[in-house]
């Protein structure tokens, strides 16, 4: 049986082991969390840090892998980018996957091609930048290197810089941190597959996020808002990046602004299937099967029959989580509502009722998800406002 590395073992790449599974590949999880569930499920389970090459690789060598991934993680993209290399499998090239993760050298890469990009400025302590304008705001901070919106806030004024910066630093592999202007405009991600340097299929959301100073991804809701026309500026503009970083086949995940001048703003790129259930959203709305398509170019599927409808669905994802800290509750009905309410695709919670949470201000605090469908966006609207009100979660 042929087998993939999978780095990570969390809720977030489950999804990934099970469909590889499914395709007959023996799914090896690297983790250095040994409580992760993905290792219960895994084939082969190992104890190593997705970032630790060395140990990654001797993983590589003993279990014969035939690919390698790294979903809904950008910690682990460049790693998984080396493993491949070394091992002569399909993957991004190394220098694309340091570009595209750090976030420093991307802002970098996008200015000296010309792409619109916020003007933006590094620090590696929580003291406000010298050279950033105290006058040039509301900015964003975020950690250079990490993922799932983990240290990254919103400020309006110099002296907020002070009370987030060192979480900020804190979530940073590399204990350097951005701040940059905040880019006006609509909030949306494109998840999709490259194939021979074509965008073969994808799938433009509309991102909710959580209220200021926070960032976190709230939801998505497709189709999108943008018009057919702008959605085809974005996905050309992806197009010229990916052919600049030869980015041939695999996954991609990117957050943009659009801006009213019709500008993008692309905030995050990466080679990899994104996070916050959007492959569960994307095969809803597309009909369609996003991971097999990611673990087969993964390993190495050369001739990928790809077949998805050409209109998305109505359909929204919402990510559950609460404001405050505290035991969770919900309505113990709510579930059994759901399964008679039509539009309701799933309904799923992964903590209990009288479980410690914390805020939802990152993509670590999800406390569950709801997949929704509609005929129409009004109705989606009011069909994603009635379940939350039904689900009354809440942390007291």
């Amino acid at each position: 049986m042929r087998k993939i590395l999978v780095l990570g073992a969390s809720k977030y790449q489950i999804p990934t082991i099970l469909k590889a599974q499914s395709l007959g590949y023996a799914a090896v999880t690297a983790d250095n969390l040994p409580d992760n569930p993905g290792h219960k499920l895994a084939n082969v389970s190992h104890k190593v840090s997705t970032t630790d090459f060395s140990g990654l690789s001797a993983i590589a060598a003993q279990e014969k892998i035939s690919g390698v991934i790294a979903p809904a993680t950008d910690v682990a993209v460049t790693t998984a980018a080396m493993i491949a290399k070394a091992f002569g499998l399909p993957g991004p090239p190394i220098e694309s996957a340091i570009i595209l993760t750090d976030k420093a050298n991307f802002r970098s890469f996008l200015t000296g091609r010309g792409f619109p990009c916020p003007l933006s400025w590094p620090f590696t302590k929580p003291k406000f930048p010298l050279s950033c304008p105290p006058d040039s705001g509301p900015w964003i901070i975020k950690p250079n290197r990490s993922s799932g919106s983990k240290g990254i806030f919103r400020i309006t004024h110099p002296a907020q810089f002070k009370i987030y910066a060192q979480e900020t630093l804190n979530f940073s592999l590399d204990k350097k941190g951005l701040i940059e202007q905040f880019i006006p405009g609509s909030q949306h991600t494109a998840e999709g597959l490259v194939f021979g340097g074509q965008v073969k299929v994808a799938l433009i959301t509309d991102r909710q996020t959580a209220p200021p100073p926070y960032v976190a991804t709230w939801g998505h809701k497709v189709p999108s808002q943008l018009s057919a026309l702008d959605q085809a500026l974005v996905l050309d503009s992806l197009k010229k990046v990916f052919s600049l970083l030869n980015l041939w086949n695999g996954p991609f995940d990117c957050d943009f602004v659009f801006t009213a001048e019709k500008n993008i703003y692309f905030l995050e790129l990466s080679p990899r299937i994104g996070g916050n259930s959007l492959s569960q959203l994307f095969d809803a709305a597309l009909q369609t099967d996003f991971l097999r398509y990611a673990v087969n170019l993964a390993m190495g599927d050369k001739n990928p029959n790809f077949s998805f409808s050409k209109q998305p669905k109505v359909v929204a994802i919402s990510l559950l989580g609460v404001m405050n800290s505290g035991k969770a509750q919900w309505q113990a009905q709510a579930q059994e509502e759901f399964s008679k309410m039509p539009g309701v695709l799933s309904f799923e919670m992964d903590i209990k009722p009288g479980d410690q949470v914390e805020p939802f201000i990152n993509g670590r605090r999800v406390l569950g998800q709801i997949l929704l469908t509609a005929n129409s966006r009004l109705e989606l609207d009011h069909l994603q406002q009635k379940v939350h009100q039904i689900l009354d979660l809440k942390a007291v």
